[in-house]
């Protein structure tokens, strides 16, 4: 276990999507970030990012305890830069490493609600990435593997009312429900990316735990291997 008597300030990239974001947060508190809805966008800006948040909150690389990545899965470019600024960053500043789920997040940030839940990520081809879970008070209980499924498959999954939570919810919120009909709940609000707040959450706990991430080693969680699509 991590010592956390001290205040730990944490940097985390969020890049598995169109969108990216780069949160800062001292021990649970979000302190700043910076997101940009713009495609294709992470390799010429993501850096810049880091360096303006930092600076804006006047703290540097020095003052991180590590660093939590959005693991995937979802855009292979996206996830291989913001894979890339980490390890960068935590080889020259001496920072760990923290990795998370991407579907965690999804399904983390919408809170309690007393369902079931199934987050997932547009896998294109009419396929989704997806995982389920549950929720129990303040954790996260996962209740299926890591997959990827054709959404005509769901109905096998999903038999009784689950909340929905992923990307792109209102082009798919039809999708859902011409294959679980009224099994499939929505949130009242959709958010447009995994929510920065969500994936320093995630990670704070793990750091609590000193569940940390072999720099040399870690790598993005794709599901499938790359053919040009995302």
């Amino acid at each position: 276990m991590t010592d956390n008597s001290e205040t730990t300030y944490l940097l985390a990239i969020e890049t598995s999507g169109i969108a990216s974001g780069v949160y800062v947060s001292r021990n649970k508190e979000l302190l700043g970030q910076v997101t940009l809805y713009q495609k294709n966008i992470h390799s010429r800006r993501l850096s810049l990012s880091v360096q303006q948040l930092l600076q804006h909150l006047d703290l540097s690389l020095k003052d991180l305890q590590a660093i939590i990545l959005s693991a995937g899965p979802g855009s292979f470019t996206g996830l291989r830069i913001g894979y890339s600024l980490a390890k960068g960053l935590a080889h020259a500043s001496n920072l760990r490493i923290l990795e998370i789920p991407t579907l965690d997040v999804w399904a983390y940030q919408v809170g309690q609600t007393g369902l079931p839940i199934l987050s997932y990520i547009d896998a294109h081809r009419e396929e989704i990435f997806f995982s389920c879970y549950e929720r129990e008070q303040d954790r996260l209980k996962q209740t299926s593997d890591y997959r990827i499924i054709p959404l005509l498959n769901l109905p096998q999954m999903i038999t009784g009312k689950t909340l929905i939570s992923g990307g792109n919810l209102q082009m798919f919120r039809e999708k859902f429900r011409n294959v679980l009909g009224n099994h499939a709940i929505f949130p009242q609000v959709c958010s447009r990316q995994a929510e920065g707040w969500a994936l320093l959450a995630l990670g704070y706990e793990k750091f609590k735990a000193g569940d940390f991430s072999q720099i040399e080693n870690c790598e993005p969680l794709y599901l499938r291997s790359f053919k040009g699509v995302m």
